[in-house]
């Protein structure tokens, strides 16, 4: 899981009322996961949680075939 912190706003300023609100997931592949949290990081997010999931779990929930860490 990744989640916002104030890095990606720091000029402190509000943060303009967009109308989207509550959880939403975004889902992005990778086979290098460090090269992508860094580059996530640079965008103002931070790791907040890890867990992974095996196939039989993934193709039940995103219809993938695949193991998967989050």
């Amino acid at each position: 899981m990744l989640g916002m912190n104030s890095v990606g706003n720091s000029a402190g300023k509000p943060l303009p009322a967009s109308g989207i609100t509550g959880v939403y997931e975004v889902t992005i592949d990778t086979d290098v996961s460090e090269t992508l949290i860094s580059y996530l990081t640079q965008l103002g997010f931070t790791q907040i949680d890890k867990g992974q999931l095996g196939p039989d779990q993934a193709c039940s929930i995103y219809g993938v075939d695949s193991a998967l860490t989050s």
